[in-house]
């Protein structure tokens, strides 16, 4: 049976980001998803559903960002766990292990739009259905004023294409702060899921996203390898291919110290016994 894992991302996972990858291949992983937890202390807003987490941003407002959990991912830390599992995907494991970030990105950086929900220009197709048939707008957005109707009173084509739906997801694109629509990653990102979208831009306008440090380094980080990899693509070929690139054996005075077990220096991600050991 196919399987895929969805791995929390906490504040202390940027320190473990290679053991954690590691671990999950040697599970026999092939179809990975990472998830930055993002949660705010509770509001009086969330405190009137009975929740103790924050109610969900609007995009809108200005500064509705107020205080972190203390797991909380920072957006640093997200952006360095990313970078960190792209480094080791991209050494061996392209085109055999899928994690979506990096297969999103990918198209992305192929010229297509991104097909997953938190990084399309516009949302709203994924609604989330309670056990009791309540249908809201989406499993981040379980609120009294996202409530859609009952699947026992209504159609699911009613509820997705209602007005307020369609606004819902329009919104996502249509909210964009400015620093976004100018940013050079806007193809990959389009400001990512509205959920996390609580923090002030730098010249104080809405609807930043709080993990927008942490895209910005990953993005700028994976870019020469995506570039590769799309060209790759282009002509015909797998993106693995990227994996032939054999780096140059590292100089004798650097592999001084290093046991044979051991990562090789030279960045290959093999044991050194086994690449410029040899």
């Amino acid at each position: 049976v196919e399987f895929n894992t969805l791995t929390c991302v906490t504040r202390q996972s940027p320190d473990e980001a290679v053991e954690v990858y590691d671990f999950l291949k040697g599970q026999g992983v092939k179809f990975m998803q990472f998830i930055p937890i993002v949660e705010r202390a509770g509001d009086r807003a969330a405190h009137a559903v009975g929740l103790d987490l924050a109610a969900p941003p609007d995009l809108r407002a200005v500064d509705n960002s107020g205080t972190m959990m203390p797991w909380a991912v920072s957006p640093e830390g997200f952006g360095q766990f990313l970078c960190k599992v792209f480094d080791e995907w991209v050494k061996e494991d392209v085109g055999q292990v899928f994690v979506n970030i990096f297969d999103v990105a990918l198209g992305a950086w192929c010229g297509q739009e991104p097909n997953l929900c938190t990084f399309a220009r516009r949302c709203g197709k994924a609604v989330a259905l309670e056990h009791d048939g309540s249908v809201y707008s989406c499993d981040h957005f379980v609120y009294p004023a996202y409530f859609l109707g009952n699947i026992m009173g209504k159609s699911l084509e009613e509820m997705l294409y209602s007005p307020e739906q369609v606004a819902f997801g329009n919104d996502k694109w249509e909210a964009l702060p400015a620093v976004c629509r100018a940013c050079e990653f806007l193809f990959a990102c389009n400001g990512e899921c509205p959920k996390h979208r609580f923090i002030n831009a730098p010249d104080g306008e809405p609807g930043l996203n709080y993990l927008c440090a942490g895209y910005k380094t990953f993005f700028k980080h994976i870019d020469p390898k995506m570039k590769a990899m799309a060209g790759l693509v282009q002509k015909g070929r797998p993106a693995a291919d990227i994996m032939k690139e054999v780096p140059a054996p590292v100089a004798a005075e650097r592999v001084s110290g290093v046991g044979r077990n051991d990562r090789c220096p030279c960045g290959s991600g093999k044991k050194f016994k086994k690449c410029c050991g040899k």
